[in-house]
């Protein structure tokens, strides 16, 4: 059993989605936990050859069902088409749930780590290697 939102509805009646055609793509969507959520794709290949169920919901090729699993029941968050979605579920920003804080996190820490290299680098001096690392790039006018 699984909770629609509002939004999902509405978003699954713009889309023309059956709930029929959401319970399919459930049964046979790739399932990908990215962003806090669990993904489900179909792609042209998680789609049965066979030819009568094939020609019933070829069109639900690039459909994806973003869904919220971590309560006591499933909640279909929203439903969108991107049959190139699955590339930008991979890339999506990774959680680590045990320390509480986004792997973007770390790389900013490692990125003004580079800056505070290049700076003394060129030999830009403290208060250049401060403006940097806030973000203020007005001090490297040349």
């Amino acid at each position: 059993m699984i909770v629609v939102s509002n939004h999902a509805r509405l978003r699954q009646a713009q889309r023309n989605l059956s709930d029929d055609e959401v319970a399919f793509i459930m049964r046979h969507g790739r399932r990908i936990r990215s962003g806090g959520v669990l993904h489900i794709f179909l792609g042209r290949r998680d789609i049965p050859n066979d030819r009568a169920t094939f020609q019933k919901y070829h069109h639900l090729e690039g459909a994806t069902l973003v869904i919220n699993d971590t309560g006591a029941t499933p909640v279909l968050i929203t439903v969108y088409r991107n049959r190139r979605a699955l590339r930008d579920i991979r890339r999506k920003q990774k959680y680590d749930r045990s320390a509480g804080k986004t792997w973007a996190d770390v790389r900013v820490r490692r990125i003004g780590q580079t800056l505070n290299e290049q700076a003394e680098t060129f030999a830009l001096g403290p208060k250049m290697r401060t403006g940097i690392i806030a973000g203020n790039l007005s001090d490297l006018r040349v």
